[in-house]
């Protein structure tokens, strides 16, 4: 494995936390919208189960699942920002941080642009920066 590909990794649990979370969002809006069953009425149809009883379960499970994964992904940004800093040049680990563990507007990743922009750097000596970086963190971990 690359080191661009173990750093983006950091991506895609966020984006499947995110998931889970809209998930389980979804689910505890539906239930919020059921009306309660009221009792005082005499019942006309038979339902074959209560949609609350069945919603419940889903939503217990769709909240652990949310929080198990939103705790794999700080813990691995932990790890991940604990090994970029440990490169030994704080020039590479900048470069390495903004990139991929840092988020900028709307949640997404940094671009080398704006990172430039950022670090007040030219385009052309992130770029290279990012690709020395790259290479020593992959030397050292990978």
């Amino acid at each position: 494995m690359k080191a661009k590909e173990y750093l983006m990794e950091i991506q895609r649990m966020k984006q499947t936390a995110d998931s889970l979370g809209e998930k389980a969002e979804a689910l505890r809006a539906e239930m919020e919208g059921l009306k309660a069953i009221t009792y005082d009425k005499d019942r006309v149809q038979v339902s074959p189960s209560n949609r609350m009883e069945e919603l419940m379960p889903k939503l217990i499970e769709a909240e652990e699942k949310y929080g198990e994964a939103l705790f794999n992904y700080y813990k691995e940004i932990l790890l991940r920002t604990q090994q970029i800093d440990e490169i030994g040049r704080s020039d590479f680990a900048e470069i390495l941080r903004l990139r991929y563990v840092e988020l900028g507007k709307h949640g997404r990743r940094l671009t080398l642009e704006e990172i430039a922009v950022k670090t007040h750097r030219s385009f052309e000596w992130v770029r290279h920066l990012h690709g020395r970086a790259l290479k020593a963190f992959e030397k050292k971990y990978l």
